[in-house]
């Protein structure tokens, strides 16, 4: 980031004031270069520029932090399962940094009383999830790794592990519904489609709405909204799923995720 840049932010969080003691709490440590998790914690809805006319949000501090929490979690799964291999390594991982586990451990820890956006842009409440706590959580992991390195980024994580933020064992007990559907059809030799029925783009927000269809023999079995194609497939194949288990009686946990 540029000393211009970093100037233009504008200030730094005050000593002891409330947001400074809050952002403490969340990290565990004093932050050296607060403008760094300023940037973290401002979304693109603010539509702030520098006076070059560059936009000032979190999202290139969330592609960094992206990158940096996979290699953190990858170093502890792989300390943590000596015994696994790489493909279940790797959906391990998948569980602990998808969107909606990152949205819920952003709230639970309190960061999302901290992020600066526009008041009229949706939250993750209700409908298809926009997803700006667990954006900004991974800007924060960016935050960390500019600020203070790999090492503290790998402390904090370890830290959420032992505050009960982080949970091992109900990360691996997720499942991927969409991989449960594929398998079930398969085992059955049924023919099954995701289908994808409609997508709608929002200019207002800059997003778009993708809903899909799961069917099974040519019967409609479940559909679902995302802001992803994948995540409309998930949601569709989720209700599908429990279809399913209401009219055959399938336990929730079978059969296993591929």
């Amino acid at each position: 980031m540029s000393c211009k840049l970093i100037a233009y932010i504008g200030g730094i969080f005050r000593k002891g004031d409330a947001t400074s003691l809050l952002l403490q709490d969340i990290l565990g440590y004093r932050p050296v270069h607060t403008d760094y998790y300023r940037l973290a914690l401002t979304h693109r809805s603010v539509m702030q520029e520098d006076p070059k006319g560059h936009r000032i949000n979190n999202e290139r501090l969330e592609f960094l932090g992206d990158s940096v929490l996979g290699s953190v979690m990858a170093d502890i799964l792989y300390e943590a399962f000596p015994n696994q291999n790489e493909g279940e390594l790797t959906n391990f991982r998948s569980r602990l940094v998808k969107r909606e586990t990152l949205d819920k451990l952003a709230t639970d820890i309190g960061l999302d009383r901290l992020i600066v956006a526009a008041q009229h842009y949706p939250t993750n409440a209700n409908g298809p999830k926009i997803h700006i706590n667990g954006n900004a959580f991974e800007a924060l992991i960016g935050a960390i790794y500019l600020d203070k390195g790999y090492e503290q980024v790998y402390r904090f994580v370890q830290r959420l592990f032992k505050r009960g933020y982080l949970n091992m064992n109900q990360a691996l007990q997720d499942y991927n519904y969409k991989s449960r559907i594929i398998e079930w059809a398969q085992q059955h030799k049924y023919q099954y489609e995701f289908d994808l029925i409609h997508s709608e783009v929002n200019r207002t927000n800059n997003t778009t709405l993708f809903r899909t269809r799961v069917l099974i023999e040519g019967k409609r079995l479940g559909e679902g909204e995302g802001l992803s194609k994948k995540q409309s497939e998930q949601m569709a194949a989720r209700e599908a799923w429990e279809t399913l288990q209401k009219a055959n009686g399938l336990p929730p946990d079978s059969p296993t995720e591929q």
